[in-house]
């Protein structure tokens, strides 16, 4: 009986598994079919472009999409080289995208604005992944420290979600409420 119990519940995982990998895939081929629109049309709506592949959990389906963008329009944007930074974080391809961050670290102007700390986000987040406490502490407070603009209250609640799950990956840190 327990066997039973046991190879039910091994099936029904392995089914659920391979039902998610095609939903993934059929996902993509229909966002990869709409290519063919401006950066912010890919990269902004809910629900469209890679962003319907995050809305299903599909990571590295939405990194290839975003591949598949860039290649196709030889476009290089920041905020879509940012998400696939993120992206390459939530399928646990943490090498990558330490990479990827480090890129759009080196290519950030020298600081941020006085108003919006968007460097100190990116930098935080990026040790995060390094495992680097320290810079992330520090990065962190300085986006504390200027919390009555919108953007930085929104990303230091992202940078709080990373420091209170700091031994978890990031997807669930980040993903975190």
């Amino acid at each position: 009986m327990k066997r039973s119990i046991i190879a039910l519940s091994l099936t029904t995982s392995l089914l659920t598994s391979i039902a998610s990998y095609a939903s993934c895939e059929e996902i993509y081929q229909q966002q990869s079919q709409k290519l063919d629109v401006s950066v912010n049309e890919f990269d902004q709506p809910p629900g469209a472009g890679w962003r319907a592949l995050l809305d299903a959990k599909c990571y590295n389906e939405a990194v290839k999409l975003i591949d598949d963008y860039q290649q196709k329009h030889n476009t290089d944007n920041s905020a879509l080289e940012w998400h696939y930074f993120q992206l390459l974080a939530f399928a646990g391809r943490k090498e990558e995208a330490i990479s990827v961050g480090k890129k759009i670290i080196s290519e950030l102007p020298a600081t941020s604005s006085p108003e919006f700390l968007w460097n100190e986000y990116v930098i935080a987040s990026v040790a995060f992944l390094e495992g680097d406490n320290q810079t992330l502490m520090e990065n962190r407070n300085k986006l504390a420290k200027h919390k009555e603009h919108f953007g930085n209250k929104m990303n230091l609640a992202a940078i709080d979600r990373l420091v209170n799950n700091i031994k978890q990956p990031y997807v669930i840190a980040y993903m975190t409420q």
